[in-house]
């Protein structure tokens, strides 16, 4: 075989190989889940002392629970429930990509000081749920359905609910409201 045609052959093989391997290592840094804090920069800084003043003070509520559901799959899912007492309005806050429900600590304590009941969940290959891969919301909004059942089923059928999320919480949140099974009891979505 002539120099020139291999060459011609192997250009376009080795071009596919890298493409494929830089591929590769995107997806696996956006959608494998992470076990650790990152480094916040030094400009971040200046946020940490509110942001653990609120961490501190959900976790410092006496009549916190922690929640557990088993996705259809066999995805055990966690979340956060902190229950305001003769409350019947509850909200499900949605966190961000590599987030966790005690990140969204800061909305917890606001929804909790309006009277809502607040249910904090890490979502599938976040915190302390299953999952090794971040579905951005795909997958997590049939679990935020589950959990709006176990509200129902805790507070009544009269209740009032919201759910609220910001980046992909707030895609998540969407999601949900776009299912055909989404209660009746679900008021409000904010992104």
């Amino acid at each position: 075989m002539k120099q020139s045609h291999l060459i011609g052959l192997a250009t376009p093989l080795l071009l596919s190989a890298g493409t494929l391997a830089t591929a590769e290592s995107f997806y696996q840094y956006a959608f494998r889940r992470i076990n650790y804090i990152p480094d916040a920069r030094r400009s971040m800084q200046k946020y940490a002392a509110s942001y653990y003043r609120h961490v501190h003070w959900v976790e410092s509520q006496a009549n916190i629970e922690a929640w557990h559901m088993t996705a259809p799959d066999n995805q055990r899912l966690e979340a956060l429930w902190l229950p305001h007492p003769g409350s019947k309005k509850a909200v499900i806050v949605g966190h961000g990509y590599k987030g966790t429900g005690i990140t969204m600590s800061n909305f917890a304590h606001m929804f909790y000081d309006l009277s809502f009941n607040v249910l904090l969940p890490d979502d599938r290959g976040h915190g302390e749920s299953d999952g090794q891969y971040i579905s951005f919301g795909w997958l997590d909004r049939l679990d935020y359905l589950g959990w709006l059942q176990r509200i129902i089923d805790r507070i009544g059928a009269d209740s009032q609910l919201l759910l609220f999320g910001t980046s992909m919480g707030g895609a998540t949140v969407s999601l949900v409201a776009g299912e055909p099974s989404l209660p009746k009891q679900v008021k409000a979505v904010i992104e």
